[in-house]
């Protein structure tokens, strides 16, 4: 119901002591944001809503996903999303045609489909394969891919 100096208090009245309050609220991702035209065109499928690159979809004009579509939350990730995006926003790169991204993105599917067990995320999942993730974004953007320092 409300945090006091001490403690929190719950809807019934009981006061617990606490020095932290973790928010745990779960995570279950909703695209109800978007008008039922918008989210058929994102096509979204029982596995999860798969795009190009994890951040466009193909068919979506002027909509773009950062950190929520990519099965590790960390800043690196989203920092090479943002950067990615940020480099598109500017004309610094191009995107493929929208047909082009949507054979991308059927490769990726399928290869996901091929091996990985159904779930409603598996479509953002890269978690053993995020390397590979990372340097799909490094090469759109025409940046050195280093593994080791010289």
């Amino acid at each position: 119901d409300k945090f006091t100096e001490t403690g929190v208090v719950l809807t019934d009245g009981t006061e617990l002591p606490a020095d932290l309050v973790i928010y745990g609220t779960g995570f279950a991702k909703n695209y109800d944001i978007f008008d039922k035209v918008i989210q058929e065109k994102l096509a979204i499928q029982k596995d999860g809503l798969y795009l190009y690159r994890n951040i466009i979809p193909p068919h979506v004009p002027d909509v773009a996903f950062i950190g929520s579509e990519v099965s590790t939350f960390n800043i690196l990730t989203h920092a090479m999303q943002s950067k990615w995006l940020s480099k598109l926003l500017k004309g610094e790169m191009k995107l493929p045609a929208p047909g082009a991204m949507d054979k991308v993105i059927e490769k990726e599917r399928a290869w996901k489909r091929s091996w990985m067990p159904p779930m409603s995320s598996r479509a953002c999942i890269w978690q053993l394969h995020m390397m590979k993730y990372h340097d799909n974004l490094l090469t759109d953007m025409k940046e050195a891919r280093f593994r080791k320092m010289p």
